[in-house]
């Protein structure tokens, strides 16, 4: 009977080796068993006469070689190549000669190996090493990359040595002086790793602060409104771009710090005073009653001198007025009186008589037609009459 690994061909009369991608286990059959699908694809053996299942490997596309060892496909390199899916190992392009990739499939691909700091382009030119990569001629097929957290100064770098430099992430740039990553500053940004510069913000705008990575951050802070507003609702905000910085200042009328800021007219004005302001902002005062000063913090005098002048001038057209109606008054007493005809009895008699004089003046003549009376004297301010003292003692 054939043995594993074998099958007996009827047709050969013989025994024959299971071809690749087959397996038999067991012996004296007549045919193999093929091999199970691994990764959606077909397995495939390393060659025939596979004796079981084990012995079916992935079948790996062409550029690609099975790693036994490792139990999985890998890229044949650069300067191998592998036209054939299924391969567990690649061809070698020969010396001095590599390729641009490391899955190369056709030995059309091979080319002369570039020098140091270079390696072969997909066009078949030799290009420099991108910076952050190196590649010495004879020890590295391509360029490779420098290790993590490192970089190169420029592009072409031939050796490990060279990368010297650390990896600057996003919002920060290779400072070639210090040799380090600093932040991109205030009104700049960088969103790419491993730049040299940053970009700066649109005019008036500016960053919060250092280290942006993208131009959305890039803001101007006096277009902010809410709880982002920098500044007092009566304050202006200034962009100063020398700084990619901003400043409040009060408006007119408004002291504070821009932040906070408050009107010149609170408790400006004293005693009830009204405060006006004038076009650029300054307060002054309008005082009520008596009250003067800038603040109106005096009580005015001007109203005692003026409520004493009026006093002494109506005290003194009051004098003058008295002393106008005395005179008059007495004017009035030495003027003549006027002759009243003698005053009679009943019986006929005359009375003769100093009016308001007392009794005794009274002077009794006999009565005689040729007797000369006393003339009575009539006042006009009296009502009254003096009685007739000398015909009463007469007729007695």
């Amino acid at each position: 009977p054939c043995a594993v690994g074998s099958f007996y061909d009827e047709s050969t009369k013989k025994c024959e080796m299971c071809p690749i991608g087959t397996y038999q286990s067991e012996s004296g059959q007549l045919k193999c068993s093929s091999c199970p699908v691994i990764a959606g694809r077909s397995s495939v053996t390393v060659g025939p006469g596979a004796r079981s299942a084990a012995d079916c490997k992935e079948r790996c596309p062409a550029g690609k070689y099975y790693d036994d060892g490792a139990g999985l496909c890998r890229s044949c390199g650069h300067g191998f190549y592998q036209p054939n899916e299924g391969s567990f190992s690649c061809l070698l392009c020969g010396l001095g000669k590599t390729t641009r990739t490391a899955e190369a499939v056709s030995q059309e691909e091979c080319r002369d190996e570039c020098g140091s700091g270079q390696q072969l382009a997909v066009e078949g030119k030799c290009e420099p090493c991108p910076r952050g990569t190196y590649r010495t001629q004879g020890v590295q097929a391509a360029c490779q990359a420098c290790p993590l957290g490192r970089t190169t100064p420029n592009i072409g770098s031939a050796a490990i040595e060279e990368c010297s430099l650390p990896v600057c992430e996003p919002g920060s740039y290779l400072n070639g002086t210090l040799n380090e990553c600093t932040l991109c500053k205030k009104a700049t940004y960088q969103p790419e790793p491993q730049q040299t510069f940053c970009i700066p913000c649109p005019p008036n705008t500016s960053t919060k602060g250092s280290g942006a990575t993208s131009q959305a951050e890039c803001t101007n802070p006096c277009e902010m409104s809410g709880e982002e507003m920098h500044c007092d609702a009566n304050a202006y905000c200034l962009l100063i771009p020398e700084t990619s910085d901003f400043k409040c200042e009060c408006k007119p009328g408004y002291n504070g710090t821009g932040k906070v800021c408050t009107d010149v007219c609170i408790d400006f004005c004293d005693n009830e005073g009204q405060c006006v302001k004038d076009a650029r902002g300054q307060p002054s005062c309008r005082c009520s009653g008596s009250f003067t000063g800038k603040h109106c913090e005096e009580k005015s005098e001007f109203f005692y001198i003026v409520g004493g002048i009026s006093g002494g001038v109506i005290l003194i057209i009051f004098i003058v007025l008295l002393v106008w109606m005395i005179c008059v008054r007495a004017s009035k007493k030495k003027e003549p009186k006027k002759m009243l005809s003698p005053a009679t009895d009943q019986n006929g008699s005359q009375v003769n008589f100093y009016y308001g004089a007392p009794t005794p003046y009274a002077e009794s003549i006999a009565p005689s037609h040729h007797s000369t009376y006393a003339h009575y004297y009539d006042d006009e301010e009296d009502g009254w009459e003096m009685p007739n003292f000398y015909n009463e003692t007469y007729m007695k």
